[in-house]
């Protein structure tokens, strides 16, 4: 998928928007009504061509079809061109365009490689101002200097001297190693000055948060093909129900024990905390605290149904993103679980529509869909 530009959801709510049926759009696109249904499922890329006569149909910039990752990739090209050092007259903002469209990894390594050479020149740049400025440092330096010019002058006597008595031989075999022990507490001493000092320390990799809230920003917390599942799972539960109201506790437990074998069981508070949801892998079974409010066992028990109707996406997901550790892996994972509950509670365009009616009054949208205050607003981002 590197590469393609992906807004079909985009593109079904201008022209839903513009009174336009797929036929209608897909005339003045110039392209079959089948082809136009493909891009608004995310099932086809969206060309230059089609973006520039969707920006006239619709009256907008169309940059407004730019994914968010793209956009800030031909930002990064930007600044890598401001750089004199790169600078490159007469680019335009439509070349970088092309570039970051075509060769999305070549534009890519562009920028990653302009931060590693930013980032070697100010160390560089860091490093000699300490090195010229360190009254530490500078003594350190005639010292090492000394230093090793005596033990190189002794070890030179030792060498072309072979008449010397035992005893000053013996006498300038000290002095070596004794000086040797000098220099090796300096050295340690600079070791420890660098240490301390931040000098040329290697940086620590991010943590597991920052690099799940990374991958999600990557992906501008939009997950189509978890949107498209959660849409699959809604129209299978809203079969023989009130379309209007949001799937009960009994509905959701339901669906996941009859589809995915795996039995909810409210759990009473013993006398020490423990955890409020928990799933028991070997027994099937998905344990919530009975101190969790309704809203919440709603959310796990949806989460709960994501994991496991959704885990071939998910791993997937995972995959392609650049998490290092396990323990990022796994709160991923969790992450991609709840926006799973959140797509399935709230479907996006029935949550669109009504934080616009509502003016995002996120009170009545909890009322609205019954979910807690934190969900509505993960919701809303």
């Amino acid at each position: 998928m590197a590469g393609r530009t992906l807004v079909g959801h985009k593109i079904r709510r201008l022209r839903k928007q513009a009174g336009l049926t797929q036929v209608e759009l897909a005339e003045r696109l110039e392209i079959s009504a089948s082809y136009l249904n493909l891009i608004e499922h995310n099932h086809r890329p969206l060309t230059r061509p089609l973006l520039t006569r969707l920006g006239k149909i619709f009256g907008i910039d169309a940059r407004t079809f730019i994914g968010d990752a793209e956009a800030r990739v031909i930002s990064d090209l930007e600044e890598v061109l401001n750089d004199p050092a790169f600078a490159a007259p007469g680019v335009t903002e439509a070349e970088l365009a092309e570039l970051t469209s075509t060769a999305p990894a070549i534009a890519q390594a562009i920028v990653t490689l302009y931060r590693a050479y930013r980032t070697a020149r100010e160390d560089a740049l860091m490093l000699s101002e300490r090195l010229s400025d360190n009254p530490f440092l500078e003594e350190s330096s005639h010292r090492l200097l000394t230093l090793l010019t005596s033990i190189r002058s002794f070890a030179e006597i030792l060498r072309d001297n072979v008449g010397l008595t035992p005893e000053r031989r013996q006498q300038y075999i000290g002095t070596v190693v004794e000086e040797s022990e000098k220099l090796t507490n300096l050295i340690n001493e600079l070791f420890d000055f660098i240490g301390h000092d931040g000098l040329g320390r290697p940086r620590l990799a991010d943590s597991p948060g920052e690099q799940v809230a990374d991958f999600i920003q990557a992906r501008a917390n939009y997950f189509p093909e978890l949107e498209e599942a959660a849409r699959e799972v809604r129209t299978a539960l809203d079969r023989g129900a009130d379309r209007a109201s949001a799937p009960s506790f009994d509905a959701l437990t339901r669906w996941l024990r009859e589809s995915r074998d795996v039995v909810t069981e409210i759990v009473p508070v013993g006398p020490e905390e423990g955890p409020l949801a928990r799933f028991d892998t070997a027994g099937a079974r998905l344990l919530l605290s009975e101190a969790l409010p309704a809203s919440s066992r709603r959310f796990k028990v949806a989460r709960q149904i994501g994991l496991s109707h959704c885990a071939e996406a998910i791993e997937a997901c995972l995959a392609r993103a650049d998490l290092d550790t396990p323990a990022a892996r796994d709160m991923a994972r969790t992450a991609l679980g709840n926006y799973f509950a959140g797509a399935l509670l709230m479907p996006y365009e029935d949550f669109h529509r009504a934080a616009r009616t509502l003016r995002h009054d996120i009170e009545r949208l909890q009322g609205r869909f019954d979910v807690s205050f934190e969900q509505a607003c993960h919701r809303l981002a």
